[in-house]
């Protein structure tokens, strides 16, 4: 019996079409979601990459402008006078007060703008530029550690070179006659005097340092306000390169230095009410007295501390009490290896450090005061030996009471200072502190040590001061007896 299969073809067909389309969409579908994929990557890359060329731009920047040795970094702050601050700028010192002040008003926009100053190697032909005894007239401002804010009116892929924030100084910055800033050439002192000028309108800024890093009283509504206390902004520039380098960039560099070291090592550590670190013996207590060994950061109090300073009327947290959670660690530390606040090696560990000492509140409370006090305080300054002023190292001044007198006049601050050698009147001309005259010269306060001691040993133990790094043990051959009355003088310490 034969069987009727009339339609089967066209049920096959349409049934394998289906599944065509079927894929097709599928594929279709695979292709925009790894199109899509693909182009999310390459903007984020593009974005990656465009961040840390505005990184190295900043790098090359503050290596060029801070980077040599004769390089002094302040911030904007530093001309505010100290007045009740507008709604966009804040009043700056008069030039009576700093002949060098912008005069008028600071932008908050500008405010926390970290600038540069010269005080040598701007002229090669001299050692040092900047003269302490006319110090207003004869230091270079440099400029200022910021992205440009302007972009050229005729060509809008680059920023305006007639605008830039800083510049390369070279000796007709200086006049050749006087030794002071040239009065004709004054780039520098444009700069400082444009701090009063925001830096672009509030639409064309992109956040920098914002809320969760920086805080501000919750009246505080304006952008302009937010800045006054910490925000940082930028306008976004075209990337160098041209048309055919695609985004943009911003950067402002801050100055670490300027601020107070919450976490300095205190190897000396004593509370606020006279309780030592455990394990300190009578001789570490002496060396309390040779230099700061911490900042006094328990100074800045909390909203119930009436009688200490707050942080530009932005109340601290209640709960902030710096002094008590210093006291408590140092008490609680069996020895200098268990004092806890030296180890802490970044902001963020500010509060997991309050928290181990207070509990949970006071973590807290360092947490919100750390972003108040972020422009202030910090765990990550560190200094160096440069000397600023000549270049090089700076020298070690605890020599001048080592040395024989006529040696140590001439030691030389800088190359050639001292033409000659032995005993000279050249050797009488002040070597440190600069040449300043009376007490301030190292010479009026020094024990003269190795060269008066020659008829009278016992004048080495009269000396004042006598701290102990000042009379070298090996000193002992050539006092004799008196070297014997050094347990008196150096906190029972004999050897």
């Amino acid at each position: 019996m034969k069987v009727n299969r009339s339609g089967f073809s066209l049920v096959l067909s349409l049934t394998i079409m289906a599944g065509m389309v079927l894929m097709v969409i599928v594929l279709a579908s695979f292709l925009q979601v790894e199109s899509r994929l693909a182009q999310s990557h390459s903007g984020y890359m593009r974005a990656r990459f465009n961040a840390l060329a505005s990184a190295r731009i900043a790098v090359g920047q503050l290596q060029q402008l801070a980077g040599p040795d004769q390089r002094v970094t302040m911030r904007a702050d530093m001309f505010d006078a100290g007045a009740t601050p507008g709604a966009t700028s804040s009043p700056a010192t008069a030039a009576t007060v700093n002949p060098a002040s912008p005069g008028g008003t600071i932008s908050h926009q500008k405010r926390y703008w970290t600038g540069v100053w010269a005080t040598g190697g701007v002229d090669s032909s001299k050692v040092r530029d900047w003269n302490v005894k006319d110090p207003h007239e004869t230091r270079l401002f440099l400029g200022w550690l910021t992205s440009p804010s302007d972009i050229d009116a005729t060509e809008t892929d680059i920023a305006d070179k007639t605008k830039l924030p800083n510049y390369l100084p070279n000796h007709l910055n200086y006049d050749t006659a006087t030794g002071k800033v040239s009065t004709t050439i004054t780039t520098g002192q444009d700069l400082i005097k444009g701090l009063g000028t925001a830096a672009a309108a509030e639409g064309d800024l992109v956040p920098l340092v914002s809320r969760g890093t920086v805080s501000w009283p919750a009246s505080v509504l304006t952008r302009a306000g937010q800045q006054y206390y910490g925000a940082i902004d930028a306008r976004p520039m075209p990337l160098p390169g041209g048309l055919s380098v695609t985004g943009r960039y911003a950067f402002w560099i801050g100055d670490e230095g300027i601020k107070a070291k919450a976490n300095l090592p205190d190897a000396y550590a004593m509370t606020t009410t006279g309780t030592d670190l455990k394990g300190l013996e009578v001789w570490d207590k002496g060396f309390r007295g040779t230099a700061a060994q911490r900042n006094a950061i328990e100074l800045i109090g909390g909203a119930s501390d009436v009688n200490k300073t707050d942080i530009k009327n932005n109340t601290l947290p209640a709960g902030y009490n710096f002094e008590k959670w210093r006291n408590e660690d140092i008490a609680a530390a069996t020895d200098w290896d268990s004092y806890k606040l030296p180890k802490v090696t970044k902001n963020a560990e500010l509060e997991t450090w309050a928290a181990n000492i207070g509990g949970t509140a006071a973590g807290e409370a360092m947490a919100n005061a750390m972003k108040i006090l972020w422009h202030d305080v910090t765990t990550l300054s560190f200094s160096t030996l440069t000397d600023t002023y000549n270049g090089g190292i700076k020298t070690d001044l605890s020599t001048a009471f080592e040395l024989p007198y006529t040696l140590y006049r001439g030691v030389e601050m800088y190359p050639l200072q001292k033409t000659t050698r032995g005993v000279s009147p050249v050797l009488k001309q002040p070597s440190f502190f600069h040449g300043a005259q009376g007490p301030t010269d190292l010479d009026f306060n020094r024990p003269n040590l190795q060269d008066k001691i020659a008829s009278s040993p016992g004048n080495l133990i009269k000396a004042s001061p006598r701290a102990s790094e000042w009379a070298p043990r090996w000193t002992q051959s050539v006092l004799g007896s008196p070297f014997s009355d050094w347990p008196d003088r150096l906190g029972l310490q004999s050897s």
